[in-house]
C-alpha cells in the first residue's frame, strides 16, 4: 500500500515521477498493490496523462485524495478510481491527545502555519493573524512557519491555539481534528485545491476566505462537520477493507 500526500506531485519528487510511488518495485508473488488516497496536482497529472506509465495499471486497488484529481486519474485509465479521505483524517482526535503538551494550554495565542507563497504574499498570513489576535484581545501569534517545533509541540499547538491562520491543508485538518477556530487562505493556484474540496466536502466552505477580508474571531459549530466526516470517513474505509479483502 502507498500513499498519499504529494506522492504524484513533481514538485516535490524532482521534476520527475519517481518508480517506486508508481508501483514499481520488487514485491512477493501474489501480493496486491494498493494506492490510498494519492494525492497530486493538476499539472503532474497532466503529464502523468502523457507519459501513461505501465506500472499504474497494476495497482489491484486504487484511491486518490482530491476529487478532481480522481476524475482525471479515472478517465485517463478507464478505470474507477474514488477519492478517499487523507489518512489522518481516519482517526479522530483520541490518536493525537497522547502526544499533546498541556505546557500549551493556559498560552493565549492565534497559531500561523504557511507552508507556500510568493513574492507578492510571503508575510501576509502573519499579519492577518496579528490583527486577528489583536480582536481577540491580550493574545500573541505563533508562527509554525519555521518548523522549529518538535512533533509534540506541533501537534500541542493546534491543540491549545485561540484560532488558526493558514494555508496548509494540515493545518486545516488538525484544526477540525481538534475543534479549534479556523480561517483558510488561498494563494489562487491550483494547490488550493486540496483544501477546498475539504472544505466543501465537510459543508465548511465559508471557512476559506479571501485574502482581503477582515478575520473575525467566531466561535465554530463544529457538530456538523463532525458528522460530514463521519460519512466519508466511512466511505474511505469501506475502500480499504474491499482492497484488502476482494
Amino acid at each position: 500500500m502507498i500513499g498519499s500526500d504529494q506522492l504524484w506531485s513533481l514538485h516535490c519528487l524532482g521534476g520527475s515521477f519517481d518508480k517506486v510511488y508508481l508501483g514499481d518495485f520488487t514485491r512477493p508473488q501474489g501480493s496486491r498493490l494498493v494506492g490510498y488516497a494519492i494525492s497530486a496536482d493538476v499539472r503532474s497529472v497532466e503529464m502523468l496523462a502523457g507519459q501513461k506509465p505501465g506500472s499504474v495499471e497494476t495497482f489491484h486497488a486504487l484511491s486518490m485524495r482530491e476529487e478532481k484529481i480522481a476524475d482525471m486519474v479515472s478517465a485517463i485509465y478507464g478505470r474507477e478510481s474514488p477519492s478517499c479521505l487523507d489518512p489522518t483524517l481516519l482517526t479522530d482526535a483520541s490518536l493525537w491527545e497522547p502526544v499533546t503538551d498541556t505546557k500549551w494550554k493556559d498560552r493565549r495565542y492565534v497559531l500561523v502555519y504557511e507552508v507556500r507563497w510568493n513574492k507578492d504574499t510571503k508575510g501576509r498570513l502573519r499579519r492577518k493573524a496579528e490583527e486577528l489576535a489583536a480582536r481577540i484581545g491580550n493574545c500573541e501569534v505563533i508562527d509554525l512557519t519555521g518548523m522549529k517545533y518538535s512533533v509534540t509541540d506541533f501537534v500541542s499547538l493546534f491543540r491549545y491555539a485561540r484560532y488558526v491562520v493558514t494555508t496548509s491543508f494540515h493545518g486545516i485538518v488538525f484544526s477540525i481534528l481538534f475543534e479549534t477556530p479556523f480561517y483558510a487562505l488561498p494563494l489562487w493556484d491550483t494547490y488550493d485545491l486540496r483544501y477546498r474540496e475539504l472544505l466543501d466536502a465537510l459543508g465548511a466552505g465559508d471557512r476559506f476566505v479571501s485574502p482581503e477580508a477582515v478575520l473575525q474571531p467566531q466561535d465554530m459549530d463544529f457538530r456538523h462537520m463532525k458528522e460530514a466526516l463521519n460519512r466519508l470517513r466511512a466511505g474511505s474505509l469501506e475502500f480499504l477493507q474491499n482492497s484488502l479483502s476482494e
